[in-house]
């Protein structure tokens, strides 16, 4: 509620859960720079979408990105969350 009420502008906004693949995770857990370098990656990549979907190639996106490290069951599942403005 925190980033509603306060942080955010009333705009329309959806959150993307983007995941990595099993075999892909091992180098995630010993090489955890890598973990930064993939929200920066998804970050570019969610605005080239955002972008182009809407048609405005200098649109400003704005979003939030968390980087978790588990899934349900406590195990090793690195994942995102992004909180994105929708472009409209």
């Amino acid at each position: 509620m925190w980033l509603e009420e306060t942080l955010l502008a009333p705009a329309p906004h959806r959150q993307v859960v983007l995941t990595v693949l099993k075999r892909l995770r091992p180098y995630f857990l010993y090489q955890r720079a890598l973990l930064g370098e993939l929200a920066r990656v998804a970050a570019r990549t969610i605005t080239a979408f955002v972008r182009a979907t809407v048609g405005e190639g200098d649109l400003s996106v704005s979003l939030v990105a968390s980087i978790q490290t588990h899934g349900s069951l406590a195990n090793w599942q690195p994942h995102l969350h992004l909180l994105v403005t929708d472009g409209r």
